[in-house]
């Protein structure tokens, strides 16, 4: 195993770290590997087992790498964090849907669900993120 094989299955482990800081900088570090993190970190995205934080990181990570395969991964999860029963989790979803832009065409509809949303921040987070989906598309 290479040395950077085994520095990104340290830093995947680090996005679960329940010290915010500590996934941060994992998917900071991540991201600056860039492509060469891409498989690990979708795995890391579709880890269902996985923290509700650790796969928003890991998406976000994806979305600041850029790779078509990494925004093609991270659109599904990242919509289907928007009915994450965790408030911070669904404010992260929408940051990541924010940052892919047009490529997040198919996030319109539960954009306008989550209009509806018990939390005012993420309330106005889908406003202003079906705003620019419609300023896109």
């Amino acid at each position: 195993m290479s040395d950077l094989t085994q520095k990104v299955e340290r830093l995947i482990g680090e996005l679960q770290d329940e010290d915010s800081s500590v996934s941060v900088r994992a998917a900071g570090s991540l991201v600056q590997i860039g492509k060469d993190a891409v498989p690990a970190l979708i795995q890391a995205l579709q880890d269902q087992n996985a923290e509700g934080f650790a796969r928003m990181h890991a998406a976000e990570a994806l979305v600041r790498i850029g790779t078509p395969e990494g925004i093609k991964a991270t659109v599904p999860v990242v919509i289907q964090a928007l009915q994450d029963l965790d408030a911070d989790v669904r404010r992260h979803a929408l940051i990541a849907l924010g940052n892919i832009g047009e490529r997040a065409k198919d996030a319109v509809p539960i954009l306008v669900l989550t209009l509806q949303d018990q939390d005012k921040v993420v309330r106005h987070g889908a406003e202003i993120g079906r705003a620019s989906c419609r300023e896109r598309v």
